[in-house]
């Protein structure tokens, strides 16, 4: 249930195609990695910038999200977010991956626009835009139906799922054999 979205070529001196792979639908409060590839298709290496607004509250990276402040001009401007990648070596005929996580606190759709790709020589290349779908969490406790696909667990329905069972190691069954191979 991944959707990859690939960038259309555009007319440049360099070839580069960007793309993006994720989830095409998740559930409220769960986490959504999203996974942009720069692939490089030329004969040497190539040095970008990668820049992708962030859309839902971020997880990580934390150290690479830039929040831009509003200029005196336009005091009351709102300016997105959004993760940074810097000098991003790509070596030649291969793809380098990024990626990140957010949780979406609501349901409804998400918008990831376009991510934009900037090389050292000033040319930009961009990824299509996705739209990734968050459904409410819809399982019913109490049915006596573990519906682990909807959340459902033993932690916040016991009614339905049965607890896990705790896998006991090989070696605490190693050590009670050896006590009492010693008592014998």
């Amino acid at each position: 249930m991944f959707l990859i979205i690939c960038s259309t070529p555009m007319a440049s001196a360099t070839q580069l195609i960007v793309s993006k792979i994720t989830k095409n639908e998740i559930f409220v409060n769960e986490t959504l990695e999203v996974i942009i590839n720069v692939k490089n298709l030329e004969n040497h290496e190539v040095i970008a910038t990668i820049k992708e607004i962030i859309p839902a509250e971020p997880m990580e990276p934390k150290d690479l999200i830039v929040c831009p402040t509003p200029s005196k001009e336009y005091a009351f401007e709102v300016l997105p977010c959004y993760f940074l990648w810097e000098k991003v070596n790509i070596q030649p005929l291969s793809s380098r991956n990024v990626s990140y996580k957010i949780i979406p606190y609501s349901s409804g759709k998400i918008f990831l626009s376009r991510t934009e790709v900037v090389l050292e020589n000033g040319e930009i290349f961009y990824s299509e835009p996705m739209v990734v779908l968050v459904k409410e969490i819809n399982y019913v406790c109490g049915d006596r139906i573990c519906e682990k696909e909807l959340g459902e667990t033993s932690k916040n329905c016991p009614e339905d799922c049965a607890p896990e069972e705790k896998k006991v190691s090989i070696y605490i069954y190693l050590i009670i054999v050896l006590i009492i191979l010693a008592i014998l």
